[in-house]
């Protein structure tokens, strides 16, 4: 599979917030950005977003959730990317999207959903796709094997979903050149010290809404 083929799935918080995250399958790379509902406007809003940041053009979009196939696939028709349908995805973990389960974010019940959280909340976001794109190798399943009730999964060598982009021959000298740079202006523990310290933040205005 060649990246940009990308899952796509979104998470209801509290209230009328919902996180879309989106997972590129060759690579791992994720993205996650926090919406004040799931109107077509919002959940385009957050596609080209995403789209933006991503390191290769986005290919094919799979939505995971029926809430927002038809926003999804409005977007996708308008750019003229192929689109899919699934009833999971593999990169679900405890019936929640990868990146949200591996993610740093907080206490739901704190989270109201004002416009000051929401931008609070995607700056997280953004610092925490950083961590998990450069500096968080994970597996992938290569194959599995079903025998009677039992299955057999192999799964390949750790990466990061950036050491998985620069080494993939699809990807252009020119985007490994910029996954390459990016990569060595980022101080992992400078990040963390930023998320926690806009997640007190966050906890301190859902506390005075």
């Amino acid at each position: 599979m060649a990246p940009g083929h990308i899952d796509i799935d979104i998470l209801q918080h509290n209230n009328d917030i919902y996180t879309i995250t989106t997972i590129d399958g060759a690579t791992g790379w994720t993205e996650n950005r926090s919406i004040g509902g799931r109107s077509s406007e919002l959940v385009s809003a957050a596609i080209d977003e995403i789209h933006k940041v991503m390191p290769f053009p986005v290919l094919r979009v799979t939505t995971v959730d029926s809430l927002i196939h038809e926003p999804v696939e409005a977007w996708c028709v308008n750019r003229r990317v192929a689109h899919d349908t699934a009833d999971s995805s593999p990169y679900r973990a405890g019936g929640r999207p990868y990146g949200l389960a591996t993610g740093t974010i907080l206490d739901e019940e704190l989270i109201c959903g004002t416009p000051s959280e929401l931008e609070l909340l995607n700056e997280i976001w953004i610092l925490q796709s950083d961590l998990t794109n450069y500096f968080y190798p994970h597996q992938q399943l290569i194959s599995k094997v079903r025998s009677g009730a039992r299955a057999t999964r192999r799964y390949d060598r750790a990466a990061t979903p950036h050491r998985r982009a620069v080494l993939h021959p699809i990807v252009t000298v020119e985007d490994k050149a910029i996954l390459d740079h990016t990569y060595a202006q980022l101080n992992p523990a400078a990040i963390r010290r930023r998320i926690h310290t806009l997640t007190n933040m966050l906890r301190g205005v859902s506390s005075e809404e």
